[in-house]
């Protein structure tokens, strides 16, 4: 997470690639955070292992986003409801907590589709409903079957047992991440451990 002295750490990296020199200033400093460590005890995953080091192998963004294979059982009811991503590291953050706003923009806004779905519904969906629901927004990176596994990782965080019908059926899916995410999910919410 970088943090900026004058916004916190809720803005976006651009990069500009110019053949002129320019004067620039540095905007941020080293270290901001001084004694805090609200990200790493507020981590559900314990990601953080110290400060400015992430592992990879335990963040839920990373999982959610970046990986190709299952949520890890030992991570996969820590994914609370976070279906792409998380942000609890700058939630938490003091910095966003002095300088962050609700935006204007309205890229930013919930789509129509998202506003009263339920987990359910985004199980039933097929490739072209999910192009057409999420186009151009950054949850197409994950793909339909990143998608799928994350929600089925967000069905066992909740450990609520209506799902076991829904997720045995995807036992059966053509996907062999599916299947094996429905898997693990099963057996979180029936509570049994490895």
């Amino acid at each position: 997470m970088l943090i900026n002295n004058q916004k916190g750490s809720y803005f976006l990296l651009g990069e500009l690639f110019l053949d002129i020199e320019l004067e620039y200033d540095l905007p941020f400093e080293k270290n901001l955070c001084g004694s805090c460590n609200r990200c790493m005890e507020a981590c559900p995953t314990n990601a953080i292992i110290s400060e400015g080091v992430i592992d990879a192998n335990k963040c839920i963004s990373y999982f959610t986003i970046e990986s190709k294979t299952e949520i890890p059982e030992a991570l996969s009811d820590k994914t609370e409801n976070y279906i792409l991503g998380c942000d609890i590291c700058q939630d938490v953050c003091p910095w966003n907590k002095k300088f962050s706003f609700l935006t204007t923009d309205d890229n930013f806004k919930i789509r129509p589709f998202l506003e009263n779905a339920e987990l359910d519904d985004f199980l039933s969906l097929d490739q072209d409903n999910f192009s057409k629901n999420f186009k151009n927004s950054p949850i197409k990176r994950a793909k339909l079957r990143g998608f799928l596994r994350n929600v089925i990782s967000v069905i066992s965080a909740s450990k609520d047992k209506k799902f076991i019908s829904i997720l045995e059926e995807f036992l059966n899916h053509e996907d062999e991440l599916i299947r094996e995410q429905a898997r693990i999910s099963i057996k979180i919410i029936n509570g049994i451990t490895s």
